[in-house]
């Protein structure tokens, strides 16, 4: 049994985008009252321009990197914060001071839909590592870093979300006669409508909606793409040149016919139970047929004259040929195992798991071998 552990999202961006908007907050300092302080600090978030920006955000702050010289900020970052403040708003509902040295403020804030945002951004990291192999990918930190803001630069351009609105206490504290904002991770989250607490929530997708995506996701992939992730090499042991001809024909095959339906689930110490019908090939359908063209074969005058070598070529093309030319599928009903490692739900490539996928293959094989017994 193999556990396949899907890529959680980055958080580099996650975590940078807070590292910088805590600088950005954290900067101003105002001798008059605690809202004026507050009402400067959040206008700064909700009328940002890049000139602004890259005077509080600097690229060795965002990658750790030292910058070529004249190198800026890369745009799709600059994006990342217009987009996700765009909508941006506040509303100062109440205010006490305690001693005219700490006040509390009651602040109504109008934010994106985070939690939509952070789904949406999983299922793209997700997307992106299942067809281009994300965890292999040698990448820089920065070019890595690039790419997860490019991702969700283009969630927030191609995607219209809902705001949400809620309220949340902001603390101030008076020092040298200057209101200073109370700046920490929880409040710089709160300000992206908590973002990073969505994308780091174990439960941010259901097994359910878990098992979706993972078959949502596998129905777009290529053959290749698909033998990669399950890690099928020379399913019928052929062992020579038609070996990944016939890996790749049985993936074709597999994404023709996958279909899904999720009938219930059920949770229970950290596991996750989700029955599923799964329609795939038929296996089965593909070995009768080959059956057939192996009894044919063995009845000619071709196969008493061939060479060992030719015959197995033969045999193979045969197989080859009965896999292409498969329009049959079947449906199974399975349970698939999910475990939860505190960030996300891991799908279990259990035997029968595979079995299913590749259309009964244990059932197939077994008859195959009796039609060809009894011959």
């Amino acid at each position: 049994m193999k556990s396949k552990k899907h890529l959680f999202p980055s958080l580099i961006a996650t975590l940078i985008f807070l590292l910088c908007l805590g600088i950005y907050l954290g900067y101003g300092n105002y001798r008059k009252g605690p809202e004026y302080t507050l009402k400067k600090e959040l206008d700064l978030l909700k009328n940002l321009d890049q000139r602004t920006l890259t005077e509080f955000i600097s690229y060795e702050d965002l990658y750790g990197l030292k910058a070529e010289e004249g190198e800026d900020l890369p745009s799709s970052v600059m994006e990342v914060f217009h987009l996700f403040f765009e909508n941006f708003n506040y509303k100062i509902k109440d205010t006490k001071t305690i001693n005219d040295a700490y006040a509390f403020i009651t602040v109504q804030l109008t934010t994106l839909d985070a939690k939509a945002v952070a789904k949406e951004y999983y299922r793209q990291i997700f997307s992106y590592s299942m067809t281009n192999n994300l965890e292999a990918l040698s990448q820089t930190e920065k070019e890595s870093t690039s790419l997860y803001f490019v991702i969700l630069r283009d969630i927030l351009k191609s995607t219209s979300f809902d705001t949400v609105t809620k309220e949340i206490d902001i603390k101030l504290v008076k020092k040298y006669n200057r209101w200073t904002l109370q700046t920490d991770s929880n409040l710089e989250d709160q300000l992206v409508g908590g973002f990073v607490t969505y994308v780091n929530h174990t439960n941010l997708f259901t097994p359910e909606e878990t098992v979706d995506m993972i078959f949502s996701t596998w129905k777009k992939l290529t053959a290749k793409q698909l033998l990669r992730y399950m890690g099928f090499h020379d399913i019928f042991s052929t062992a020579d040149e038609y070996s990944d001809q016939i890996d790749l024909a049985i993936a074709e095959q597999i994404l023709n016919h996958l279909d899904y339906e999720i009938i219930s689930s059920h949770e229970e110490n950290g596991n996750a139970v989700v029955s599923v019908q799964v329609t795939s090939l038929s296996l089965d359908h593909i070995l009768s047929d080959y059956a057939d063209s192996l009894i044919m074969y063995a009845a000619t005058s071709e196969a008493l004259i061939s060479n060992a070598k030719d015959k197995a070529a033969k045999i193979n093309e045969l197989l080859l040929h009965a896999v292409q030319e498969n329009t049959a599928e079947t449906t199974t009903a399975v349970d698939l195992i999910l475990k939860n490692d505190g960030r996300s739900w891991n799908l279990e490539l259990t035997d029968s798991f595979i079995d299913t996928i590749l259309g009964g293959l244990n059932a197939a094989t077994e008859s195959f071998n009796a039609v060809l017994g009894d011959k």
